[in-house]
């Protein structure tokens, strides 16, 4: 007697709510992805149990990123996108790869969390002395702006491991007129930990300055810079 089972068909492929989608990496590099969910419908609808065994992830240029099962590896300096893929349905999201020089000039690999770039952005309200008469209701908020991101060490052959080095990381912005930073606190120190838990970059609630898009860039020596998300000030109402 034998069982056969036949699953449903796949109508949308989505990526695990923690699969980052956006990775800067050394020539050599490897990282693991998590495994992606199929849905019956192309929206809403229920995850299909076991279809992710039918699923294969899919390189725009392999030989700038190559695929093995749920591995990518860095092979040469370039950008590749990466997505999702199975019965004719490919993944509306992809993952961005961008390959930077080979090992010995990066050390280190910063990854943004929450890895979405929805989850990380920062919408914001500031009063606003110029309206007539002023609108003093909508201020900025009371607690400061936290952003997290991983630090890995970048090792001699070139994989990614928990960093446990102590860092001193800068932080800039890239709009003075909406964020501004004094000069005295763009460096943030990242202590290194054995599980290489998450570092939180801390915007103080007073360097909004204006209405506007910040952009603001992460900086570590031996790494390439991490933008991170946006924080939007917007103008109260009247």
């Amino acid at each position: 007697e034998l069982t056969v089972r036949v699953p449903e068909a796949i109508r949308r492929i989505e990526f695990a709510s923690d699969q980052a989608v956006d990775y800067v990496l050394p020539v050599g590099a490897e990282i693991e992805l998590m495994a992606p969910v199929a849905y019956n419908r192309e929206e809403g609808g229920e995850a299909i149990e076991g279809a992710e065994a039918l699923i294969a992830w899919v390189s725009s240029d392999p030989d700038i990123v190559s695929v093995d099962d749920n591995a990518i590896t860095a092979e040469s300096e370039g950008e590749a996108e990466i997505t999702a893929q199975a019965q004719g349905v490919t993944s509306e999201s992809e993952i961005k790869v961008t390959v930077g020089p080979a090992t010995g000039l990066i050390t280190h690999v910063m990854l943004p969390f929450p890895s979405k770039l929805a989850d990380r952005t920062r919408t914001l309200t500031l009063a606003d002395p110029d309206a007539v008469p002023p609108v003093n209701r909508a201020l900025v908020p009371d607690e400061d702006i936290t952003f997290q991101i991983q630090v890995l060490k970048v090792g001699a052959n070139g994989r990614t491991t928990n960093n446990k080095d102590p860092l001193t990381a800068e932080v800039r912005s890239q709009d003075p007129e909406v964020v501004t930073i004094p000069a005295d606190s763009t460096q943030f120190e990242i202590t290194g930990k054995e599980t290489g838990a998450q570092r939180g970059i801390t915007i103080n609630k007073d360097w909004i300055v204006g209405h506007g898009t910040a952009y603001l860039v992460v900086s570590i020596p031996g790494a390439v810079d991490l933008p991170l998300a946006p924080i939007f000030i917007n103008r109260p109402k009247p």
